[in-house]
């Protein structure tokens, strides 16, 4: 798995990633929700700062306050940047889709799609053949799939190209 050692040595030598216990970093190995939201923390707040998260009660009735990940799937979950599921439950153990990695990703990094943009333009957009907009996480991708230049203010973004 050559082609991941860059990206992992860059990641690792800043803190934003670990391995487990034995040292291994295992690559192709699913990612959990809980580690997905450390590492969103360790790359907003710095490996220092997140590591002294900690959740004052239950953030998800799954998630206790000394679970592992408690820590980061709080704040992750006060500042917007998760969500857990309608139930309640935020699964730390299960593994995240690369529908939720897209949508973590734009919030932790205040990307917003532009919906009437997208609309007009389907035809012109880069899109995916599995993936259609009734789909939750449509908008998302698509504002992660496209380059694009966008007046952004608090609350919109407005895509210009």
């Amino acid at each position: 798995d050559l082609q991941y050692v860059e990206a992992v040595a860059v990641m690792t030598a800043i803190g934003v990633v670990d391995g487990d216990t034995a040292g291994n970093f295992n690559p192709t190995n699913g990612l959990t929700r809980g580690a997905a939201a450390k590492i969103i923390c360790n790359m907003l707040l710095g490996p220092t700062t997140a590591e002294a998260l900690a959740a004052n009660s239950a953030p998800f009735s799954d998630v206790a306050p000394d679970h592992v990940f408690a820590g980061y799937i709080a704040y992750g979950a006060k500042e917007g940047i998760v969500n857990g599921y309608s139930d309640g439950t935020f699964a730390p153990d299960g593994n995240i889709t690369r529908a939720e990695v897209v949508t973590v990703v734009n919030r932790a990094t205040g990307r917003m799609a532009d919906d009437e943009y997208i609309s007009k333009n389907s035809s012109i957009l880069n899109k995916f053949t599995d993936l259609n907009n009734n789909h939750w996480a449509y908008e998302d991708a698509m504002e992660a799939a496209n380059d694009h230049k966008a007046i952004t203010s608090a609350d919109s973004e407005n895509w210009v190209k």
